[in-house]
């Protein structure tokens, strides 16, 4: 096995208002509207797994990382559930980038569970113009890997010490 590998798996995703490349705008806990002639460049799960594995490449930590479509040995699993990725309004009625990601960590070859935690950022969205939306989604997204990539690389390391 490689040393301290990671493989990364989305659960599958079970929400329309997710598994789109449209930009979600949530009114009411159960009404989704879509923004007008934008999309992202790949349905929401699959742009965030392919940004999460390139946040794991950044940090030069990691000899390898890859989808689990890729058959690897590697010590390590992460699977991720991504859970709002959408714009919503707060308690106070204003506009936020929101993105939720749950993910749990594996330890192969047995699957055994290490840790599971849930990541959450939301942005203020200053506008509804298409530029603020992505913009704020960028700053969302942006603190939610690297929380994870950081949550991930700490907890590795004590599941290899312990």
């Amino acid at each position: 096995m490689v040393p301290l590998s990671c493989q990364t798996d989305w659960q599958r995703q079970k929400s329309a208002a997710i598994h789109t490349s449209r930009i979600a705008l949530m009114n009411g806990p159960f009404r989704v509207e879509y923004y007008a002639d934008v999309e992202w460049t790949d349905n929401a799960p699959a742009m965030v797994q392919l940004l999460l594995i390139q946040s794991f490449q950044n940090t030069g930590r990691l000899p390898v990382v890859a989808p689990t479509r890729q058959t690897l040995a590697t010590d390590f699993l992460l699977l991720s559930n991504l859970r709002k990725f959408q714009v919503e309004d707060d308690a106070s009625g204003t506009p936020q980038a929101t993105v939720t990601l749950e993910v749990t960590l594996l330890q192969m070859p047995r699957r055994t569970p290490v840790a599971t935690a849930r990541f959450e950022n939301a942005t203020p969205v200053g506008s509804k113009s298409t530029e603020t939306v992505t913009a704020a989604f960028d700053t969302s997204l942006s603190e939610v890997m690297r929380r994870v990539v950081d949550w991930t690389l700490q907890q590795t390391q004590a599941a290899r010490t312990a």
